[in-house]
């Protein structure tokens, strides 16, 4: 987003839970569960298992198999759907002249702990072709095992701290009182990926849960 973006061009929705009113507690309590999907025209649905997205689905240490489902809809002719385990694309559904509507179904066979997502992009011919979505993860708990991605974990690191050295240089504050607080959250943030860094940045899976400390 930026001056040269549309209001409300990205947006992201979260799916509420009905039993609970329309409001906003109920909206970001949905966001915080990760219940969302974030786009610019596209619609996307993902169910694993039955699960829904923002969901966590507990497995054997062995893992097992999974069968996915994943829609997506939109305005404007969409070229493919794709489902994503751990950043890798396991499954994807093309339309050579472009389709208002994609679906797969697909049987995963899961081997680790991870995350399994859904995207798609516009048709490359149409003046629309910038269209696409993405879910949130759905995730997955094979026994005790976690996974770790060191790029990732670094990634974030350096989002983290740029995010520390923004609010206390730059950031246009309500009061003192209010930069402190968010800097506390970030620090926090920073404590537990040096930690996880510290710990697991040799070893690809890591058994267990709790607090890192570097």
């Amino acid at each position: 987003m930026s001056a040269s973006t549309a209001l409300g061009w990205l947006r992201t929705y979260a799916r509420l839970n009905t039993n609970h009113p329309f409001d906003y507690e109920n909206w970001t309590e949905a966001v915080r569960a990760g219940r969302t999907i974030s786009t610019n025209g596209p619609f996307l649905d993902l169910s694993v298992e039955g699960y829904s997205i923002g969901d966590t689905i507990k497995m054997p240490t062995t893992g097992g198999t999974l069968e996915i489902h994943a829609t997506a809809e939109s305005f404007w002719p969409l070229g493919k759907l794709e489902i994503v385990y751990n950043g890798h694309v396991v499954a994807s559904q093309q339309a050579s002249k472009g389709s208002k509507k994609l679906y797969i179904k697909e049987k995963l066979r899961i081997t680790k702990s991870g995350w399994i997502a859904a995207r798609c992009s516009g048709y490359t011919s149409h003046p629309a072709s910038y269209a696409a979505a993405h879910t949130s993860p759905v995730y997955i708990e094979c026994g005790k095992m976690r996974i770790f991605d060191g790029p990732a974990a670094q990634h974030m690191l350096a989002l983290v701290e740029g995010g520390i050295e923004y609010l206390q240089t730059l950031a246009t504050v309500f009061d003192e009182s209010s930069r402190k607080r968010m800097v506390k959250f970030f620090n926090e943030a920073r404590k537990e990926l040096r930690g996880r860094l510290t710990v697991e940045a040799h070893h690809q899976l890591h058994y267990g849960s709790g607090q890192w400390w570097p």
